[in-house]
């Protein structure tokens, strides 16, 4: 192999790398970003849950409701 044949190779391989290391790095970048986005999504859905009223009091009013109803 001559050293043009080298230095060639070589340079392939390097661009690669780079081009590689690269796409890694946004592919993390997106994954982070939808990570964030699926925390921000159940944070909102907790906020939601702790303000609507537990089940049983839901469960009783409807019970109540139909009790009334049937008098």
């Amino acid at each position: 192999m001559t050293s043009r044949q080298t230095s060639d190779i070589a340079a392939a391989f390097l661009i690669g790398a780079v081009f590689g290391i690269g796409a890694t790095l946004l592919m993390r970048a997106r994954e982070e970003d939808e990570m964030d986005q699926l925390m921000r999504n159940l944070r909102q859905v907790r906020k939601i849950s702790l303000r609507e009223k537990p089940p049983g009091h839901v469960v009783g009013r409807a019970a109540s409701a139909i009790k009334e109803r049937l008098r």
